[in-house]
């Protein structure tokens, strides 16, 4: 990445220490950041995991049906903790730049609305919701989810790990088996990274016949 984009990742996390309980001081780093270089590159930011696999094509053709120029906040919608629920930091999630602008200017600066605390995702739903910024419905039509948090084997049988309850966790009820996933799906988490490799391969590199793909 940062031959690519120049991005010096070591000077934007200068002096932070690694691990989940730092992600929240590092992600506001990282949004600030972004904000001051980038704001007027993008219409829409999308923060995820390093063991999340995105599928760029279905994220754009999401954020295509919302109006980039009005504050969103995308992702997988999580119910406990905060009233209106939060996007998990793992599934991914994105804002667009009103959102973005908010945050950066009026929202992190103010340490009674954006505190520190050890949960990004949660913490950045919070400080989001001071300001009116809701989690986004980014089911398909049908129901199905597009964002995931956790492994594609558990979300199929509808488990979740340490034996949590999905009606505790999930802001809407999820189906099981194949009608979990959108056909849509924009990001799976928790992967390996040859199971990354794996769904590289099964998305982008193999073609079914056209007659097999219509039936």
């Amino acid at each position: 990445m940062e031959e690519t984009l120049g991005i010096p990742h070591a000077t934007v996390f200068a002096n932070m220490l690694d691990g989940a309980a730092y992600l929240w001081p590092k992600t506001k780093a990282a949004m600030n950041y972004t904000y001051i270089q980038y704001r007027d590159d993008f219409d829409w930011f999308f923060k995820a995991d390093d063991d999340t696999f995105v599928i760029v094509e279905n994220l754009r053709a999401l954020l295509a049906r919302f109006d980039a120029t009005k504050p969103h906040y995308l992702g997988f919608r999580m119910k406990p903790y905060a009233t209106h629920g939060y996007n998990s930091g793992g599934a991914g999630y994105a804002l667009s730049r009103p959102a973005l602008k908010l945050l950066v200017e009026q929202l992190l600066p103010n340490e009674t609305l954006c505190p520190n605390g050890a949960s990004e995702d949660l913490q950045l739903a919070l400080c989001l919701e001071k300001a009116g910024i809701l989690p986004g419905d980014t089911r398909d039509q049908l129901g199905r989810h597009t964002f995931f948090p956790y492994r594609p084997q558990e979300h199929f049988h509808g488990k979740i790990p340490y034996d949590g309850d999905p009606k505790f966790w999930y802001y809407y009820v999820m189906k099981t088996g194949f009608e979990a996933f959108s056909e849509n799906l924009i990001t799976l988490h928790h992967l390996k990274p040859d199971e990354i490799r794996v769904i590289e391969l099964l998305v982008y590199h193999l073609r079914l016949p056209q007659h097999q793909a219509q039936a």
